[in-house]
């Protein structure tokens, strides 16, 4: 009897140990600061916690029995992605993407997904939407800092062509009083030449000013370098000859504009470590190449 009511006290214990466990992991869904969901293999939702509520703007009993794709800014994303092969990996998914309130608007989140024992999917969700303003923010000032260290030798790159293109119209009305159409011509042809040239910077430098953050797309490397290079060419030119070796056939997938920040950032540091006055003897060197 005394071996008897051991046992059951064990059992009792081993019970309440059990029941405090589940009753702080309840606590910690329910009041986590980050929005929990727990759905089903088929992408059906289980449960939620007040968070995850509150973040898409529906109660809880609302979103049980919800599939969890109507909830997504993008509704191929689980597919796109190969969550299911990542969890069924036994790893853990995380990934940022676009996730939809009751109204309709659109905020950007953090995910992690996790595959329980029980077959069901647990995620955690985060809003970081204000992370990601502050964050372009940041690096709109960085840019503005960027061209605003470029704006002394683009000022000077701009001021080159344009002497060039008045000088050409005086050669120009020159000619004309002689009545001399091949000099016309042929001023007119330097003219044009030097148009261009202020033409190609100022494109170059709206293209750094701006720009979608956001587009991934397959970007021209030697025609973003070259950008990059027209822009730098007035700081790094009193300090070394720039020289390219482009061999890459094939585009990169990145964002343009963000890879072309950094195209004129590295340049924009080569030129900061090279003294002045030194162009003959250095050298930065710009190369591309296809991997393998």
């Amino acid at each position: 009897e005394v071996q008897l009511l051991w046992r059951l006290a064990s059992d009792i214990g081993h019970a309440l140990e059990r029941l405090e466990r589940e009753e702080r992991s309840s606590a910690l869904f329910a009041q986590a600061g980050d929005g929990i969901a727990v759905f089903r293999e088929d992408r059906v939702i289980l449960d939620a916690n007040r968070a995850f509520c509150a973040m898409h703007g529906y109660t809880r009993d609302e979103l049980v029995g919800m599939p969890i794709g109507a909830l997504m800014g993008d509704a191929d994303y689980i597919e796109r992605m190969s969550v299911g092969a990542t969890l069924a990996r036994g790893e853990v998914f995380r990934g940022e993407r676009a996730a939809k309130r009751r109204d309709g608007t659109t905020f950007q989140v953090e995910t992690s997904v996790k595959a329980l024992g029980s077959g069901a999917r647990l995620a955690v969700v985060r809003d970081v939407s204000e992370r990601n303003r502050l964050r372009a923010t940041m690096e709109q000032n960085e840019r503005l800092l960027a061209l605003g260290r470029l704006a002394r030798g683009v000022a000077h790159e701009i001021n080159n062509p344009l002497s060039y293109v008045v000088l050409s119209f005086d050669e120009i009305e020159r000619a004309l009083r002689r009545n001399d159409g091949g000099a016309v011509e042929t001023a007119l042809a330097r003219a044009r030449d030097g148009a261009d040239r202020i033409r190609r910077i100022v494109r170059d430098l709206g293209a750094f000013g701006r720009g979608d953050e956001e587009a991934i797309e397959a970007v021209d490397l030697r025609s973003m370098l070259t950008s990059a290079i027209n822009l730098t060419e007035g700081v790094l030119k009193a300090r070394a000859r720039i020289v390219t070796d482009f061999r890459a056939e094939h585009a990169a997938k990145a964002n343009a504009h963000r890879l072309g920040q950094v195209a004129v950032n590295l340049l924009v540091n080569a030129a900061d470590a090279i003294g002045e006055g030194a162009a003959d003897r250095n050298e930065v060197r710009v190369t591309t190449r296809d991997d393998g």
